[in-house]
């Protein structure tokens, strides 16, 4: 049986992005689209989560290419 490695994020809205932070934290590597590159500018520089889990994350791949996250 194998195991997930990578994880691929349609979406980066508040969840999207709480969930590839989360992900990336727990040691996957996450790989975050959305339609619309206004959305994933400031994700680049890193996505702060603060409650159960606390930190900041960047996913391994930020992108509006579905090709390239999928």
């Amino acid at each position: 049986m194998s195991r997930i490695q990578s994880v691929a994020i349609l979406g980066a809205g508040h969840g999207g992005a709480a969930a590839a932070a989360i992900l990336a934290q727990k040691g996957y590597e996450t790989r975050l689209h959305s339609r619309s590159e206004e959305r994933l500018i400031p994700l680049r520089e890193g996505i702060t989560v603060r409650g159960a889990y606390n930190g900041k994350e960047t996913p391994s791949i930020i992108s509006t290419n579905l090709a390239e996250v999928v």
